[in-house]
């Protein structure tokens, strides 16, 4: 069995296992596996064990790492986990699923510039809860006036 495999196997069992254990739910967790060091050969072995659900920071290395991938097999969910600058909205809204990095009203203006009405993308808000300056996100302090104008 290939390493990665092994490692992918080992984490699905201990979600699965705690899951069991804590949940009151029936809802699983989602798994996002953090592709953005990775060569497609070696995604495409997680992908042909069952896994759909990946996460880049990049996003024009995404969009072309997984352009080709996301037209063969229409059940995999892409995230952007890393920080959007406005200039890329256009092209994150193209390769993503789901932005988890919304930390800026010139981004929300953007997105909503681009968005199709129809358009079934998910957006979350990047918090920076330690209101440290070298991280990217909306301060807590300011998260609710953000989220309202949003």
């Amino acid at each position: 069995m290939h390493e990665i495999i092994k490692n992918y196997s080992n984490i699905i069992n201990q979600i699965d296992y705690f899951n069991k254990k804590f949940s009151k739910t029936s809802k699983s967790p989602k798994l996002v596996v953090v592709s953005k060091t990775f060569a497609m050969e070696k995604i495409k072995l997680v992908i042909q064990h069952g896994h759909k659900v990946f996460g880049e920071n990049k996003v024009q290395e995404a969009n072309e790492k997984w352009r080709n991938m996301k037209e063969k097999n229409k059940e995999i969910e892409l995230h952007l986990i890393g920080p959007l600058q406005s200039n890329k909205v256009k092209t994150a809204l193209e390769t993503f699923d789901i932005i988890q990095t919304i930390d800026r009203e010139k981004v929300v203006r953007k997105i909503k510039e681009s968005l199709e009405e129809t358009s079934k993308k998910q957006f979350f808000v990047q918090v920076n809860i330690g209101g440290e300056s070298q991280k990217s996100g909306v301060l807590v302090s300011e998260l609710n006036d953000f989220l309202g104008w949003c």
